[in-house]
């Protein structure tokens, strides 16, 4: 599976530069929240302070070990409820999503 996050906003800082994103928190339409993580990111930064991004080989992370096992039924209707920055991102960091571009690609 791959997560395209369509246009983000980025607040960049000298020490962070493009997405320092850990992790993304999503409810499932069962209730369920689970964590999801990837083998790898690919953006790109735009002059005028949007990013585009995408993940690929998206797992569900449960702190030890990933679960590649994800079928798209799964995510229909998934919610965000967090994407994690990186604990070591400078303060003044941030990163804007859309919920609504996001989009789960099988």
């Amino acid at each position: 599976m791959k997560i395209d996050f369509g246009t983000c906003h980025i607040k960049e800082t000298p020490n962070c530069k493009g997405p320092w994103v850990n992790t993304m928190s999503v409810r499932l339409k069962d209730g369920r929240e689970i964590t999801l993580d990837r083998d790898q990111t690919e953006y790109t930064v735009n002059e005028d302070g949007t990013m585009t991004m995408e993940w690929l080989g998206v797992y569900i992370w449960d702190g030890e070990n990933p679960d590649y096992n994800i079928n798209k039924s799964m995510m229909d209707g998934a919610k965000i409820i967090s994407i994690e920055i990186e604990e070591d991102a400078d303060s003044d960091y941030d990163l804007i999503v859309n919920n609504s571009q996001v989009q789960f690609l099988f």
